[in-house]
Parts: structure tokens; sequence; C-alpha cells
């Protein structure tokens, strides 16, 4: 794993020998291919952090894999890689693909994608196929705070995923309107709505973000917003609770890795589906790989709350 690092900073010196160079990438291509899905998945995670411009070529040799994990990870790893290579096989994925690699894709096109994919991750959600919904949402959440899409057109668009019973849905819906600033969509659309208890945490806490940002742009009365957050501060949830108290600051933007662990702290949750509850109210639904790591090339670097999907329940009506 120090591998991808040391390579990143040698190159960005300008102090990485070709023929160093040359030697890392065949030893990341021989390794991404091991049956020992371990030694892949470290492999995997240290080119994603060396990111040459080379990866997604190395990468793309995995999606033919015979085994889904790998094709799954060969998935998430090309959201390391800028470029268009990296953007047209997440495109092509997105047309013909298993569930646990479309979940892997939608998962990278969070730090590629543009406008051009919306339609593409709108046909996505029509899946009744869990968790497809929840890591589409995170994609065009990321997109929109990444500035990537039309504000108007991304309005309309989460507004309708906003009817989601998903509480992940739910709350990248809200962290994208804060990011643009945008009104309630209705009654029940609404980030005063959505700041009930009965409403998860995770909603909650990216309510309250739009809520504020909505009533500093004159699209939320701003005493309703100060009220309901004042009250949402003695919320049980800490995580809540801090969102509302304080002014909308989230920490630096850069790479997040986190290793997932189960509630006793203990075992490593390794290929498992998991949630990342993210500091700007955004929550990436998705896989971690066989060493039990999750590697979000953009994300706040803040703490992060991992919860278990499955024992979230469905949002009220």
């Amino acid at each position: 794993l120090v591998l991808g690092p040391a390579l990143a900073r040698l190159q960005a010196a300008g102090q990485l020998p070709a023929a160093s160079r040359k030697r890392a990438l065949e030893l990341f291509a021989t390794l991404s291919r091991s049956p020992n899905a371990a030694l892949c998945a470290h492999a995997l995670s240290a080119l994603r952090r060396f990111a040459p411009k080379e990866g997604a070529t190395i990468v793309a040799q995995l999606l033919k894999a015979p085994a889904l994990r790998q094709r799954a990870a060969a998935a998430t790893a090309l959201g390391s890689f800028d470029g268009d290579d990296a953007r047209k096989l997440l495109r092509y994925l997105l047309q013909r693909q298993n569930i646990r690699v479309l979940t892997a894709a939608l998962g990278s096109l969070a730090e590629l994608g543009d406008q051009r994919d919306v339609a593409a991750i709108m046909r996505a959600t029509q899946h009744a196929h869990w968790p497809l919904q929840g890591t589409a949402a995170y994609a065009l959440a990321r997109m929109t705070l990444r500035g990537a899409v039309k504000q108007r057109n991304m309005q309309r668009v989460l507004c309708e995923l906003g009817a989601s019973r998903d509480p992940y849905v739910r709350a990248n819906v809200a962290a994208a309107m804060a990011a643009l600033a945008a009104p309630a969509c209705d009654d029940k659309v609404s980030p005063l709505a959505w700041l009930g208890t009965q409403h998860a945490a995770a909603v909650r806490a990216a309510a309250a973000g739009w809520a504020r940002a909505a009533a500093a742009a004159g699209n939320l009365p701003t005493s309703e917003a100060a009220a309901a957050l004042r009250a949402c501060t003695a919320d049980a949830d800490p995580s809540v609770a801090a969102a509302c108290a304080l002014p909308e600051s989230h920490s630096s933007v850069g790479s997040v890795e986190v290793l997932a662990h189960d509630d006793d702290d203990i075992a490593l949750l390794r290929n498992r589906l998991v949630a990342l509850r993210l500091n700007d109210g955004t929550v990436f639904l998705g896989y971690s790989d066989d060493a039990g790591e999750v590697l979000l090339r953009t994300a706040p670097q803040a703490p992060v709350v991992v919860e278990d999907p499955t024992a979230t329940p469905r949002e009220p009506h």
C-alpha cells in the first residue's frame, strides 16, 4: 500500500526514473490479476493512489475477469483515473452489467461523470435492485458538488429522486439541494420536513445543511429555518446535532481512506456493502474491497460515520 503514495510523490516531483515507473506499472498489472483476492485488492489500492495515466488501461483488463468481485473492483478503481478512457468504460458499464458491477460503476461516475451521464444514471435507478438508487443518488450529489451538472435540470431530477423511501437516497438529495441552495420541492421533499425525528439520522443531518443554504439564498423563510435548526441542536444523534448547531463549514476535500469495521470495531468488513456518511451530508453506498477498505477519491476529510445499510429502516412516506 505504501508503494502507491510513494510513486505518486516521486512522479509529482519529477524524480521517478522512467525504468522504475515502467517496472512499477508491470508489477501492478501482474498483481492486480492475482487469484489471491486480498493481494489483488492491495494492488488495485496502491495503483489508485499512484494514479498513473495508464491506470485505466491496466484496470480495464480486469473487466473481463471471470470472477465477479474482480470485475466490480475494476469498475470501482476506474474512478481514480482521469481521462476519456475511464469515462467511456464507465459509460459502457452502465448499459449492461451485473448489479454489483453497476453499483461500482455508479460510484466511480461520482468522480468522473458530468451532465451527459445524468440520464443514464437515472435509468439505473429504475432497477428494482437495491442498492442502486442510493449509489446513483450519491453519484448525482457528488457531481452536483463538483459543479459538473446544470442547476435547473438537476433540481428537477433531485425532486424526483426525493420521493424515494431509501434514507440514503434522501440524504444525498438533501446534500445536493444544499449545494444548489434550492427551495423545497413540495411539502414532503423539504428540508424542514426532513428534519423531523421520524427520519433517519443521515437524512436529518443533510437536511440541516439544505435548510441553512436555502434560507441564506432566500428560498426558505429565515425564521422557519432558524427555528427548525435551533430545535434540532438537541437531536439525540450527535452528528445531527452538530450539523444543526454549526454553520456549514466542511473540511478540505481530498482522498479519504476508510477501513470498514463491524459494530465492535474489531473485525474488518471485507467485500461488504457499507454506507459512509460524510461531513457534507452525502452518503457513499458501496462495497468495501477484499482488504476491508473503501477509498474515495474526493470527499470531505473529516470523521466519517460508517453504517450498516441493511440495518437502516426505510423512510416514512
